[in-house]
């Protein structure tokens, strides 16, 4: 049995499979699988077993591309929700590949999860008909702070080894939350990091976003209240600073892209204008903090400037 590290890397090895089944719980990599098989040409999509039958996948499997393809790769989640998952790798068309992804064990540790899997194989297929199978465990510690410092490196931010070890060791070893942790250094800006790493109460951008199209000051006043004040006034700021530059000709690259997009959406509902004035007023808010430390109540105020 192979790794998710290992299949990436070997992918052209695996290529002609037309079944693949990924077991262990770390899901992120599977956007860069799919990621490969479109970059091979194919046609991708993705079903979760819960929403989806597996006659659903089938029909999609046979129907005639818009691009008149052949090649389709399907990938299927929690496919052990299926009752008939074995009639169904039996069920597929020729030229297509099929995925089946589930968690199978919470076992993250490479070397129990191939135990548990070995285990599972081995009670549910016969020995000469066992398909492909890739395991999916968590990256090592070591593995995760590389590719913390990396992931940082393509959103324009700089982490030393110091402080990706930190986020690691307090975040866990699932990426998807390693990278929803660095989503919120990038808008809160890295100097904040400490303060804004492990709030109980995450808000994103998209609120923020949402809170000032809607001039909703109550909701607003919720967002700034999850944190201290100056990390909350400097959230705010490089959201508006984010989205005049993604609205503007200002030549500033916003990265990552999704996020580029994500703040040109307020440009819709705001004149640049209207936002450098926003802008300035959280400006003066965060000095009027600094210089009379009125807590929390210059965020009522500036919650009020703000929607009102």
């Amino acid at each position: 049995m192979s790794t998710h590290i290992k299949f990436l890397q070997q992918f052209e090895k695996y290529l002609k499979e037309t079944i693949i089944i990924l077991l262990g719980p770390e899901s992120y990599p599977l956007r860069r699988i799919m990621e490969k098989y479109r970059e091979n040409n194919f046609e991708t999509k993705t079903f979760w077993a819960d929403e989806s039958p597996p006659e659903e996948v089938l029909k999609s499997l046979r129907s005639v591309s818009m691009f008149d393809s052949s090649n389709k790769a399907i990938l299927v989640k929690n496919f052990l929700q299926w009752k008939n998952w074995k009639e169904f790798m039996e069920s597929i068309p020729s030229g297509n590949r099929v995925l089946l992804y589930d968690t199978l064990t919470d076992e993250g540790d490479e070397k129990k999860l191939a135990r548990k899997v070995k285990e599972w194989a081995k009670g549910t297929f016969r020995r000469n008909s066992v398909p492909t199978i890739v395991l999916m465990p968590y990256l090592s510690r070591e593995a995760r702070i590389k590719w913390v410092m990396q992931k940082a490196r393509s959103q324009g931010m700089v982490l030393d080894a110091e402080r990706a070890a930190l986020l690691v060791d307090r975040t866990g070893p699932d990426l998807h939350n390693l990278e929803t942790e660095l989503e919120k250094i990038f808008l809160g800006g890295p100097e904040n990091m400490e303060r804004l790493m492990f709030t109980k109460e995450e808000e994103s951008i998209f609120e923020i976003r949402d809170a000032l199209k809607s001039r909703d000051g109550l909701k607003m006043i919720k967002i700034l209240q999850s944190k201290e004040p100056i990390p909350s006034i400097a959230f705010l700021q490089r959201t508006l600073l984010n989205s005049i530059y993604a609205s503007s000709d200002i030549k500033e690259r916003v990265k990552p892209p999704f996020m580029a997009r994500k703040f040109a959406e307020l440009g819709k509902f705001f004149y640049i204008k209207e936002m450098y004035e926003m802008l300035s007023k959280t400006l003066d808010a965060e000095k009027g903090y600094k210089s009379f430390h009125r807590g929390k109540v210059i965020l009522f105020k500036l919650s009020g400037e703000l929607t009102g």
